[in-house]
Formats: structure tokens, C-alpha cells, sequence
């Protein structure tokens, strides 16, 4: 007797479970139900939403066999592990889902895995060439990497209306050339309900995520992955590149190390020692000596005032760890706490991040940057770079950023603004426009 569709796909969730520990742990937070008429776009068979409901056409589970359900399934689980339904942006929608897809049908295949016909998957080498671009390396790059390789293809996709076999942005199917074909749609939303009473909508008909609820849903995914790598290691059975991938989504939005570099490798001071002497000079037969980099200073100012709380915090720390995971042996950082005083002075060295995660918020008053400038001109001047974490509330519309020699990153909170930062001498960095490992 043929079993019922949701039969089907709860006796493929256990066939998971026998194949891997990461993945069944996840697909117990999978929720299930039948696409309604219309609901799913014509090219795809299913769709996954931010919050975890796989939608389903009855017809597209029936035709699949097992070990292709079971991809399928393993599909679904990465994108909503990897956060790729929260993490886009404002980046092209097809573009950003051809990366998402080469993301997850690489470590689908890798790890065994079946997947219907015409998904795109990487060849023996780890590449794969889509719309004329070959991704290298594939395995090592996360979405936004591939993503930014593939973004010269986004303005064909709106001349043509479609190509490559991906639908384009107006839900209509892609006329491309046949290389590949999605099977879901993903759903960057609500999927537990499509009435048509909800009265916030996303361009799908799905209900949308505010702000708050986008944070709280890669939280929770967050929160799944790293339990489901947790106990994928006590059972001895880690899927090939999950532990990398859960890895970078703990660490800081911001590739600090990259942006450091453009400040700090230009200011670090050298020196030369014969104790050591260069490698490249013996092959020629003279003893050189070699550089020594000295350290270069650094401070980082966090505004704790009034109206920063524990979100705005966390994500403080969660940058300024990567700060000091950048250059841990180059950078003594001087890590000062502020409202309209200064509070805490701390030194940072050699990547010693206990002493970060020991900030509390102290102050709660008013917020004034001129006073941390004044502060670390007076104190340290031999400080290369200021880095502040802020809301954006401050009085820096009244400061003259000009006459401080030391050069100023903002990096302005997720609900922050940088409205008096605009004629203010400073590089602004805002965390909202930033997902895991940009710059």
C-alpha cells in the first residue's frame, strides 16, 4: 500500500536519523504541511521558511524516491542552519539563492547524499561553473563569498527576464539555458500561515519578520546548529564541512582582520635583529637581519549610556572578540567603557578575550564621545586607531574629528543611526548592512 505524502516525509525524517546524527537532531524542528493552491511558485516543488515549516506539493514528494527525499530534507535542514533565509540583505534574490543552493547541495553531495535531477551541484575538483562563472573552491567559501562572485550575472537575469533556469525576480519561470533548476523557493518569512487575512505581507504572501524576530530566528537556528554539532561529536559522526560553517556563524559579523589590516599594517613599526636572521638572505651566501614588528596600539571605546541594553551589547563584544582574534600578536588593545565620563581602561593583549567577556554596562547616562577623545589624546598618543561601538546618539555633531590625529572607525549598532556621523573624519561601519565575515 503506497503511503500518504506526510507518512512519507515522517518515515524519511527517520531514515535521517539513522544516517547522521547532526541532521536528525535538526530535522525534529522541521514542521510540515501541504502548500496550499498557488502557494508554491510553479518551478519549485517545495519551499522552506525562515521559521522552519517545509510547504509541500503532494505531487513533487510522491515522484521522488527515498534517497532523494532524504536530500531533498538535508537541503532544507542546511538552508535554515546556515541562516541563509535571514541572511540576504539587500542582495539580488536569484543570485543570492543560486549561492545559497551551491552552498548546500555541496555538503549535501559530499556527505552522500541523493538530490533530484538538475540541482547544482560541484564537481570532483570542488568547482562548479554557473552562467559562464566557475566557482573555485566551492567547499571553502560561505554564501556571501560565492554570492559576490556570481553578482555579475544579476544584470542579465533582468535583462532576460530569468536565465540559467532560475526563476527571476517576478516569481514567473526563467527561460535560461538549462543548466540547472531549483526544486524549493525559499522563504524568507512566516510559513506556518498563508491567510489571507494576515495583514503583514512579504512580496511571497508570506508573513513577514521584523527586525526583532529576524534576530530571535538566527538565534534559534544558531542555537540548534551548535547543539546538533554537540551531538554529532559525542556520537563520533560530524557531516564533512558542518563544523567549519557552524563555526563562522558564532564569530563576528565583520572581517576585522581585513579591515584592520588597511589601518594598522601601514602604522606598524619595524625594526631588524641579526639574532634572526632573514631566511631569504643565506640563500645568497649574505647574513641579513630580520624585521621585527612591534606592537601598535589600539583603542576601542564602547558607549554603555542609557540607551544601549544587552542586545546592542552582545553584539559589541561579539565584534570586538574578533578584533582581538585579528591580530592577537600585533595589537595591544586599550578597551575603554564611556557614557558622558570614561569608566573602565583595560588592556587587551594576545587575544585574551576572558577580559572582554568580563564588560558589564556601567554608566547608563548620556553619551559623549568628546570626552573618549579628549581621554585617549591625553592618555595614550601613541594610538593609531579608535574604534567606537555606538548608537549613534552622542554629541559628535559638536566634535571637530579633524584636529585628532588618530585615525576613526564608528561601528554603529543594528538599531543605531549614523545621522551625525555624516560630515564627521571617520570611517562608519553599520551592523545591519554586515552578515558574518564581510567587510
Amino acid at each position: 500500500m503506497e503511503l500518504e505524502t506526510l507518512d512519507k516525509l515522517r518515515r524519511t525524517r527517520i531514515q535521517i536519523m539513522k544516517t547522521n546524527p547532526f541532521f536528525a537532531y535538526l530535522s525534529l524542528y522541521l514542521k510540515f504541511r501541504e502548500a496550499k493552491e498557488g502557494e508554491i511558485p510553479k518551478y519549485a516543488g517545495m519551499g522552506v521558511s525562515a521559521d522552519g515549516w517545509l510547504i509541500y506539493k503532494k505531487e513533487f514528494v510522491d515522484k521522488l524516491t527515498e534517497s532523494e527525499l532524504i536530500g531533498v530534507i538535508v537541503h532544507e535542514i542546511l538552508h535554515l542552519s546556515m541562516l541563509h533565509l535571514t541572511r540576504r540583505g539587500s542582495r539580488e534574490p536569484t543570485i543570492w539563492n543560486v549561492a545559497a543552493d551551491i552552498c548546500v547541495n555541496h555538503i549535501v553531495k559530499t556527505n552522500g547524499y541523493a538530490l533530484p535531477n538538475g540541482c547544482i551541484i560541484s564537481d570532483y575538483h570542488n568547482n562548479i561553473t554557473f552562467g559562464g562563472i566557475t566557482i573555485k573552491e566551492c567547499d571553502k567559501k560561505i554564501v556571501e563569498k560565492i554570492y559576490e562572485e556570481l553578482e555579475p550575472l544579476a544584470k542579465k537575469l533582468q535583462k532576460m527576464k530569468g536565465a540559467f533556469g532560475y526563476p527571476c525576480n517576478d516569481g514567473k519561470d526563467g527561460g535560461g539555458d538549462g543548466e540547472s533548476s531549483p526544486f524549493d523557493v525559499h522563504i524568507e518569512g512566516k510559513g506556518g500561515s498563508n491567510d489571507k487575512k494576515d495583514k503583514d505581507k512579504n512580496s511571497d504572501g508570506y508573513g513577514n519578520l521584523s527586525d526583532e524576530e529576524k534576530r530571535q530566528v538566527e538565534d534559534y537556528w544558531k542555537q540548534k546548529a551548535n547543539e546538533a554539532l554537540v551531538n554529532a561529536k559525542l556520537k563520533g559522526n560530524v557531516p564533512a564541512g558542518i563544523e567549519r560553517i557552524v563555526g563562522q556563524l558564532s564569530e563576528a559579523k565583520i572581517g576585522w582582520r581585513e579591515l584592520l589590516q588597511r589601518y594598522i599594517q601601514r602604522a606598524i613599526p619595524y625594526d631588524y635583529t641579526y639574532s634572526s636572521p632573514s631566511k631569504k638572505s643565506v640563500s645568497t651566501g649574505y647574513y641579513m637581519p630580520n624585521t621585527i614588528r612591534d606592537y601598535i596600539d589600539v583603542v576601542v571605546a564602547v558607549d554603555t549610556s542609557g540607551s544601549i541594553g544587552q542586545t546592542e551589547l552582545k553584539e559589541f563584544l561579539s565584534e570586538i572578540i574578533g578584533i582581538s582574534k585579528a591580530f592577537s600578536s600585533r595589537v595591544k588593545i586599550r578597551l575603554l567603557t564611556h557614557d558622558v565620563k570614561v569608566w573602565d581602561d583595560w588592556l587587551v593583549q594576545n587575544g585574551n578575550i576572558e577580559k572582554i567577556k568580563e564588560l558589564k554596562v556601567k554608566g547608563g547616562g548620556g553619551t559623549s564621545h568628546k570626552e573618549v577623545f579628549d581621554y585617549v589624546t591625553e592618555k595614550y598618543r601613541d594610538a593609531k586607531l579608535l574604534i567606537c561601538f555606538t548608537d549613534g546618539d552622542s554629541d559628535l555633531d559638536e566634535i571637530d574629528g579633524g584636529k585628532y590625529r588618530f585615525d576613526k572607525v564608528f561601528v554603529i549598532s543594528e538599531n543605531g543611526h549614523a545621522k551625525q556621523l555624516e560630515d564627521f573624519n571617520a570611517h562608519i561601519i553599520k551592523l545591519k548592512d554586515f552578515k558574518y565575515g564581510e567587510i
